[in-house]
């Protein structure tokens, strides 16, 4: 059973929307708690989220039945607090139940027993929001949050796309520590479940650890290969063992469908792996670069060379954004297997689809190419895109206007926008799986938007309070 939020709290002396919030503290958790109110303000829009996230947990079980979880209103509330802060979930079970002001907006009074929330309750409930689900409340709150800045419907929308590395949690990858890492973390799996015939497997990983840091620390010059024959041929039996084991573990139907992909994924991988450095030490080959995998558990990681200073190399995912003059992102797109110059026109379009009333954007030169141009000039009436190389003289004239000039300036701008939806969890990704990179990404937007949403509401206020008083005139 679960209810999307507590209409009648115990104990509670102030209802949501007549909560005080000092507009002069720059805190992300009161940012944050003042954009909520300014959506609950707005019933209509309350009422839209409402209904997305009860249809949303429908799925997890009958309202009416059942233990009662934690609301649904709870969740979203929780999720944007962790993102804003970039905590982890002891401070955000900390926050959830001594923090007086969050108390309130999650429907708690001040005296309210048994209202404290556990450490596992709040992991699994946080990690129900999905990103379909993140991504139409995002809509919803960025369309509020610009009538709040002031946009009216017919007004020009002028925006800024660029692209941006979010790192995973991975460290740097060769084929020799790739492998290290698949064996140890088979010999773990199979430990764990006690299977037959590996009673010595506390043996097994300390003899592979051996060899492999044999390997490791030396140089490629004076690396013996008949030392990486060894490593690779303990690795080789480690995994044959392995396989047969979950093959027969997977016969009797004693494990589930998925942790048995998973263990097939690490077979695979170590197989690839062993092949691999085989082929490049061994043999001598070189490894072409789309064969090469750069990490075992989070294997839609991607080697980036952008040529940035003090950052010659990045591991991660690129995510492309859109953000409007407002400082309000859009939309977003996370590039799995794409370039910048892939993503320019879907990334367009679907921005287009949501806010009709587009009128500009602006790329740099690296989403440049002939048939963009053309086609995102047909998209929108103004398009920012300068061209790599020697220009022509038409492409001359276009670029010395004094809108294109206007717009190129404006461009870096969207730095702004990145450097806030890294401080919103996206300078590195901790959750596992491309799954769980993409629900991140999804609230890291969510959150930074929320916290415009908030800024705005709270910069009024302050304007409001520093006007001087106007004293009527004697008479």
């Amino acid at each position: 059973m679960r209810i999307f939020r507590t209409t009648q709290p115990a104990f509670q002396p102030v209802p949501f929307e007549e909560i005080k919030f000092d507009p002069t503290q720059r805190d992300g958790v009161v940012r944050i708690l003042i954009g909520l109110q300014s959506v609950y303000g707005n019933e209509s829009l309350w009422l839209q989220i409402q209904q997305l996230l009860e249809n949303h947990f429908q799925q997890f079980g009958d309202q009416g039945f059942g233990r009662p979880g934690m609301s649904a209103w709870t969740i979203l509330v929780l999720a944007l607090i962790k993102h804003s802060l970039r905590c982890n979930y002891d401070l955000l079970l900390t926050l959830a139940n001594y923090h007086k002001q969050l108390r309130f907006v999650l429907g708690h009074g001040d005296f309210e027993p048994g209202g404290e929330y556990k450490r596992t309750t709040v992991i699994q409930n946080v990690n129900l929001l999905t990103p379909e689900l993140i991504e139409e409340i995002n809509l919803l709150i960025v369309k509020h949050g610009q009538q709040v800045a002031g946009h009216q419907e017919g007004d020009q929308l002028k925006t800024r796309c660029d692209s941006f590395v979010v790192e995973t949690d991975v460290h740097y990858p060769t084929d020799l520590n790739l492998l290290y890492d698949c064996i140890r973390t088979l010999i773990r799996e199979c430990k764990k479940r006690n299977l037959k015939g590996w009673r010595q497997s506390h043996h097994w990983l300390k003899k592979i650890r051996k060899l492999f840091f044999s390997v490791r620390t030396a140089q490629l010059a004076n690396r013996r290969l008949d030392q990486v024959q060894a490593y690779l041929k303990a690795c080789d039996q480690i995994l044959e063992r392995a396989s047969a084991s979950w093959d027969r573990l997977r016969e009797k139907k004693k494990i589930k469908a998925k942790k048995h992909q998973q263990i097939q994924g690490f077979l695979k991988f170590g197989r690839l792996l062993s092949r691999q450095a085989d082929r490049r030490i061994l043999q001598g080959e070189t490894i072409p670069a789309d064969e090469k995998i750069y990490s075992v558990f989070e294997p839609h990681t991607r080697w980036i060379q952008k040529g940035k200073a003090g950052k010659p190399v990045e591991l991660g995912v690129p995510v492309c954004i859109v953000e409007d003059q407002h400082q309000f992102v859009l939309t977003y797109r996370v590039m799995w297997q794409e370039e910048d110059v892939h993503v320019a026109i879907p990334i367009l379009e679907e921005t287009k689809k949501l806010f009709p009333d587009l009128f500009s954007c602006s790329f740099d030169k690296g989403f440049h190419n002939p048939p963009n141009q053309e086609k995102l000039r047909e998209m929108v009436p103004e398009v920012t895109l300068p061209k790599k190389g020697k220009l022509t003289k038409k492409e001359q004239e276009r670029e010395t206007t004094e809108a294109f000039k206007i717009a190129r300036k404006q461009h870096p701008a969207v730095e702004s926008a990145i450097n806030h939806l890294e401080h919103r969890g996206l300078n590195r990704v901790y959750s596992y799986g491309s799954d769980g990179f993409k629900r991140t990404v999804a609230l890291a937007v969510l959150c930074a938007n929320c916290c415009r949403l908030g800024s705005l509401v709270r910069n009024k206020e302050l304007q409001r309070l520093s006007k001087p008083l106007v004293r009527p005139k004697a008479a």
